[in-house]
């Protein structure tokens, strides 16, 4: 009896030497915790939600002398002046006017599938006095969207693809026709995002197109989507231009298109101030999909 309370007494002894070993394992194992939540804290911080004007500081301008040229193009030959009898307040002259426009187009595929979508009422056109079918302080040649039809024709119900042209810069036509080249080129840009709607996988797709409340965000999907209709619309946009002569957006924009890693991050440098403010959960997924 006596040796068993030696030895428990001689245990205890021994696990009173041991414990202040084990609390300075245990303070430094705390410590190692603390000082790698930190550096990940400040990982975090550094590497966290960019600006545009972060991106734009991270990968300098690829230059353009390292982009192949584009061969020099050539304007085509305006036969006939273009909505010269153009009345914004007039609304029978947007008929005339429209007929004109579209009829005119050199980019010929485009010209006619637009008309026969007009003619089959599959797409519908409106004019406004901004080029967007609500009120909105930016001023745009011309949109797509997806719209309520009251909107277009007063008492119908549903809603209608719509191209919006704004009725100024088609009476601008009647000082400066040299602005119908911009024109067409924006029409044709904005024709192809009612074929890429129109072509649309499922309703998330679709949904793009349509006006959204201020609380309601684009989801990863949307926004990768968005980049690459984008994308593909100005690339063809830019092949027009070129082959036409005109700059897009920016004297550089599309002297890049032969180069897509370049026609990309310019593209990108752009629009992001303007998709920023618009829709800053597309920032970053763009930037990705940008190459930066």
């Amino acid at each position: 009896m006596g040796k068993k309370k030696r030895l428990t007494r001689a245990r205890k002894e021994n696990n009173k030497q041991k414990q202040p070993h084990n609390r300075f394992k245990d303070y430094w194992l705390l410590l190692t915790i603390l000082i790698i939540a930190i550096i990940g804290l400040i990982i975090f911080l550094k590497s966290g939600p960019k600006t545009a004007a972060d991106y734009a500081k991270s990968w300098p301008l690829i230059p353009l002398s390292k982009i192949p040229k584009t061969a020099p193009g050539q304007r085509p030959h305006i036969t006939e002046a273009i909505c010269q009898d153009f009345v914004p307040e007039n609304s029978n002259t947007w008929v005339v006017c429209m007929g004109q426009v579209i009829g005119d187009m050199p980019d010929v595929q485009i010209s006619q599938a637009m008309q026969n979508d007009f003619l089959n009422k599959r797409l519908s056109w409106s004019i406004t006095p901004n080029g967007q079918p609500g009120p909105s302080p930016v001023d745009l040649y011309a949109s797509f969207g997806i719209v309520p039809a009251s909107m277009i024709q007063p008492g119908r119900a549903g809603e209608l693809p719509v191209i919006t042209i704004n009725g100024n810069k088609l009476a601008e036509l009647r000082k400066n026709p040299e602005e119908i080249y911009n024109l067409w080129l924006v029409l044709g840009h904005e024709y192809l995002h009612w074929v890429q709607w129109e072509n649309a996988k499922d309703q998330e797709e679709k949904d793009i197109a349509r006006p959204k409340s201020p609380d309601k965000k684009d989801t990863p999907r949307q926004c990768r989507i968005q980049w690459q209709n984008e994308l593909a619309a100005y690339e063809h946009e830019c092949q027009i231009a070129n082959s036409w002569g005109i700059k897009v957006l920016d004297d550089d924009l599309c002297p890049r298109v032969t180069s897509t890693q370049a026609f990309k991050q310019k593209l990108f440098l752009l629009s992001a101030a303007q998709w920023e403010e618009a829709m800053p959960e597309c920032l970053s997924i763009w930037a990705k999909e940008a190459g930066y």
